[in-house]
């Protein structure tokens, strides 16, 4: 397995827990595993179908097939968590999750981009 997958998947993984995470600390509900966790899973088992579903590991590191990645993330992770974990799936929560889904899972893919265009350009200015 390469590194750029397991980075990716690493990667993804961090911004799913991050999410569920900041959740809990931002309502008080403090940041016990079990807690975490239970926000996390449902989004963990969609993010692993996402990947599954568009074959990211074949272009772990570019946003356009992160796309529906993160897309299956939402679409299995809020039924699952409404219907097997029995939590709230308030208007609010839903878009929360879509926007900071949004700005970690292809965020940090986009930032990758622009620094894998960058890096060549600076690579071929040597001084002298």
């Amino acid at each position: 397995m390469s590194r750029r997958i397991v980075l990716a998947a690493v990667l993804d993984v961090v911004a799913v827990v991050g999410f569920a995470l900041a959740g809990r600390r931002s309502h008080g509900s403090g940041d016990a595993v079990a807690d975490v966790v239970t926000v996390a899973a449902p989004f963990l088992i969609g993010l692993g179908a996402g990947w599954g579903f568009t074959r990211l590991w074949r272009r772990p590191l570019s946003w356009c097939p992160a796309v529906p990645m993160w897309l299956a993330t939402l679409a299995i992770g809020f039924p699952l968590r409404g219907l097997v974990w029995g939590r709230g799936l308030a208007v609010g929560f839903l878009v929360v999750a879509t926007g900071f889904t949004a700005v970690t899972l292809l965020g940090w893919r986009l930032a990758a981009a622009a620094l894998a265009q960058w890096a060549p350009v600076r690579s071929r200015q040597r001084p002298g």
